[in-house]
């Protein structure tokens, strides 16, 4: 563990040690829960049975620390790793990263915008988003990966266009998938993505390669020039906005301003 994560979480101790002696009253050290989702989603994903799911802390994203997860293989510390198991997938967590999740549990969340593992239920985290948002990026036209016109409302990469296909096609009554805009995180906005029925007033209606989205007012002037990517691996999937407008990005790559 990097002396910078070492520094906060001695920090958090200094600040928190009451909190964290109640907490410790309800459960035990090794306490860490998988839900339903997680442990289909994992059985799903690993099929070799030396793999396993790494969860960690380190410092970052809004709010001073950020969840991480990979998948490893044959990489266990003795010393410093903990198993937790269920349904025959196993998860790895390292003593100093159970410190701030003991108590919670991992969680695997399907959305329009981005499906992933997250942490849920944390008693040990003072604040924490539950929204979810896909991830936004500020890029210059040298970075676009369609050769779409960079001024266009908005355009799809050919990732978004066919995701976007599956998900009007398993939902027959939706005319479009609707891009809005709502206040959350450090940075001030994030998008959000919902299935429109129709058409309101002010909608902007953006059509390419035979799928239809509408854009809500308050998300128009954002979202100009953007490129709309869809990427996919085996710990998550989420709409990526790339997008030439944004001054700034929080930590974790979620909100922005303009």
């Amino acid at each position: 563990m990097s002396i910078f994560l070492r520094s906060i979480l001695k920090h958090h101790y200094l600040l928190s040690s009451s909190k964290r002696f109640l907490a410790s009253t309800t459960s035990t050290a090794s306490e860490l829960k998988l839900s339903d989702t997680c442990v289909q989603r994992l059985q799903a994903i690993i099929k070799d049975q030396s793999q396993k799911l790494r969860v960690f802390v380190e410092g970052g994203g809004c709010s001073g620390f950020q969840y991480k997860f990979t998948i490893e293989a044959n990489n266990l510390n003795k010393e410093e790793d903990l198993i937790f198991e269920r349904e025959g997938v196993q998860v790895i967590v390292d003593k100093d990263s159970l410190e701030l999740l003991k108590g919670s549990t991992i969680d695997y969340q399907e959305e329009l915008i981005k499906s992933s593992f997250r942490i849920i239920g944390n008693p040990n985290a003072e604040q924490a988003s539950s929204m979810v948002s896909g991830s936004i990026r500020a890029v210059n036209k040298g970075r676009r990966l369609t050769n779409f016109p960079s001024r266009a409302a908005i355009t799809l990469t050919d990732s978004a266009v066919r995701r976007i296909k599956e998900l009007l096609n398993a939902k027959p009554d939706s005319l479009a998938l609707r891009i809005g805009v709502r206040q959350r995180g450090c940075n001030g906005l994030s998008y959000t993505l919902d299935y429109a029925k129709e058409k309101k007033k002010m909608d902007e209606e953006v059509n390419q390669d035979g799928i239809k989205l509408l854009i809500d007012p308050k998300a128009q002037l954002t979202l100009l020039g953007t490129e709309m990517d869809f990427v996919r691996d085996k710990l998550s999937s989420e709409f990526i906005f790339n997008n030439p407008n944004i001054k700034g990005t929080c930590g974790c790559g979620e909100s922005f301003n303009v």
